[in-house]
């Protein structure tokens, strides 16, 4: 009886969190099943259920009215005793969860909700004629009602509830008690289905993608999974660049004329394809580093489609301002971070779109190269005295390829790690202003490096002139990453298309309107938009897939298991290229499968094999 008083008073103050305590978050079922547990003595108990209804009730999410909610406080607080005075099975318990939470919120229905109507009634009358204390009363009625109808429905629950379940568990068949035991499991991944219906995004797609074929297929621990997830939170250094890839398709939405970016003479300077924008985050495991993609969209050739569905991730933005909103989602997701450029982005529009975006949060930074032929300004000197007219905006003009000869004592002589290697540099590092009418104070460090040379940009003004030259070093992955996602994974080798996009005009001149705009049925520009969609959802699954395996590479394990396997004309000595990993699972993929035939995707293989071959010891021993 005590211990039935105690519950009942833990769930009728747990109950009250919100109008007693301000949503102290004293409500969720993780801390009244741990409370609950306690009581009894059994706290693991209490912890580890109260941790399934969690799960369970992710996405029970209320949104304005929380009516049809179920009561999962008073629940948990029931079912928590059940399991600890009468031994009953946790899985058994958390099937019954929401039915008993249900039929609280049944209760209420018919206790505290009509109660709560009628005092805010009262009280609304009271208050028209300024009758304080009846406003007062219908108060704290109010605060009462949430504690001590919750209180004695636990109470009466746990009395008269506990007998009738110990018979239920008495006359349920032994086959639908497992059924609903098995059946339980299945409970907390509905919990994380609501929860993913709810806040479910594409940007976040690839994370959620990683880390469930890390732990399903490749049988890492939630603590592994864990540490991928913060190496990856922890990248503060993002790449970011463009590729553009033919496409002869006459109806594949996006198809544009675009310019062949090749010193090769002997191919045409002009071709038909789509453009994509990708930004990949470095990671690395000693010496050696893998950019891994995070995103890649198509930004050119979508412009007239951006009216026909709201919210669309495609505008009439340039190239580099796509890029630099690109870049700025991914650090909203890792934290403060450096986005790697080349000198194409270099731009107004692309500094002028960065400092809007850091209005709100500095997030953001550009590390990037200037063209030889870049002009910056001297920041202006202070007048001493006060002078008519505008403060000046900008300096003198500098041409820094110059500052290369007539600054040659200045510069430092540094040892840096450069494409895997310590290489000696020497830089000279200059804050200046830069960009016509915008004149931003920008970081330049002019940098010689054997016979090149180059003078590399950054928006933080108080990096390291040495970290801004390391960075830099790194954008080239991005390039590696690009090639190998064409060459191996295929990453481009897709073709969808529609009948309902215009045809391909190849002899359209610039000044030629797009035939877009003269698609009005509703039923071509969903065909049209979906088509879109289908290619960007490819190019984000093979994402996913190289980075996979990426990660497969730095492992040292896998590098000496592909060294043993296959032959390396250049052997590595950390790591292995992608391409040998992925020649290395297509010769052994099924050996492994059929070495571990207890894995979840051994046994999922199985189950699509034709009859005779199910359950053969010789086809697993093959």
């Amino acid at each position: 009886m005590v211990q039935t008083f105690l519950v009942a008073l833990i769930a009728a103050i747990c109950r009250s969190d919100r109008p007693f305590f301000g949503m102290m978050m004293l409500h969720r079922p993780l801390i009244v099943s741990t409370l609950v547990g306690i009581i009894f003595g059994d706290i693991k108990t209490g912890i580890i259920f109260g941790a399934q209804m969690e799960l369970l009730s992710m996405g029970l999410v209320g949104i304005g009215s929380a009516s049809g909610m179920p009561e999962i406080t008073l629940g948990s607080a029931l079912c928590t005793a059940f399991i600890c005075r009468n031994g009953v099975n946790s899985e058994l318990a958390l099937a019954m969860a929401l039915p008993i939470s249900s039929f609280a919120v049944t209760l209420g229905y018919i206790t505290w909700t009509p109660l709560g109507h009628i005092l805010a009634t009262r009280a609304k009358k009271a208050a028209e004629v300024a009758d304080t204390r009846t406003m007062e009363l219908c108060q704290w009625g109010g605060l009462l009602t949430t504690f001590v109808i919750p209180f004695f429905v636990v109470f009466f629950g746990l009395l008269l509830g506990a007998p009738i379940f110990d018979y239920l568990l008495t006359i349920i068949p032994s086959w639908l008690a497992q059924g609903i035991s098995d059946g339980s499991w299945m409970l907390p991944a509905l919990g994380f289905a609501l929860l993913m219906q709810l806040t479910f995004s594409w940007k976040m797609a690839p994370y959620l993608f990683i880390g469930f074929i890390a732990s399903a297929f490749f049988n890492l621990s939630n603590v592994g999974v864990a540490l991928i997830g913060v190496v990856i939170a922890a990248l503060t250094l993002l790449l970011g660049d463009g590729t553009k890839q033919p496409k002869e398709g006459h109806y594949m939405p996006g198809v544009k004329k675009q310019f062949q970016e090749s010193e090769n003479s002997s191919k045409p300077p002009y071709f038909f394809g789509h453009m994509y924008g990708g930004i990949g985050a470095v990671i690395n495991q000693g010496s050696s580093f893998f950019c891994i993609p995070l995103d890649m969209n198509i930004q050119d050739g979508l412009k007239e489609t951006d009216s026909w569905k709201q919210g669309s991730c495609h505008d009439a933005a340039s190239h580099v301002v796509q890029m630099i909103r690109n870049g700025y989602e991914a650090a909203d997701t890792f934290g403060s971070s450096y986005l790697v450029l080349d000198r194409y982005f270099l731009t107004v529009p692309a500094l002028t779109e960065l400092n809007q975006l850091n209005q709100s949060a500095h997030l953001l930074d550009v590390i990037t190269r200037a063209k030889s032929s870049c002009i910056a300004y001297e920041i202006p000197k202070a007048d001493r005295t006060p002078r008519r007219g505008r403060p000046r905006k900008k300096g003198e003009p500098i041409k820094l390829n110059t500052l290369f000869e007539d600054r040659a004592s200045d510069f430092i002589s540094a040892e840096i790690m450069m494409y895997g290697k310590k290489e000696t540099v020497q830089y000279l590092c200059l804050d200046l202003l830069w960009g016509t009418k915008l004149y931003k104070k920008l970081r330049f460090v002019l940098v010689k490096y054997a016979k090149s040379s180059a003078i590399l940009v950054s928006t933080d003004l108080s990096l390291n002139p040495v970290l801004i030259i390391e960075a830099y070093a790194h954008r080239f992955k991005i390039e590696c990453t690009f090639r190998e996602f064409k060459q191996q994974i295929g990453g481009f080798c897709y073709h969808f298309w529609t009948k309902a996009m215009p045809k391909l005009n190849k002899n359209k001149k610039k000044t030629d309107a797009s035939e877009l705009p003269g698609v009005v049925e509703e039923d071509k520009r969903s065909r049209i938009l979906k088509t879109v969609e289908a290619t960007e959802r490819f190019i984000l699954c093979s994402c996913i897939a190289m980075g996979l395996v990426q990660m497969m590479a730095l492992t040292p394990s896998m590098a000496k298991t592909v060294r043993r396997h296959r032959y390396l004309r250049t052997s590595s000595e950390h790591k292995v290229s992608e391409a040998s990993v992925l020649e290395y699972l297509r010769k052994n993929f099924f050996r492994l499968l059929c070495l571990n035939p207890n894995s979840e995707i051994s046994r999922f293989i199985l189950t699509l094999q034709p009859l005779e071959y199910s359950g053969n010891d010789d086809f697993m021993s093959a």
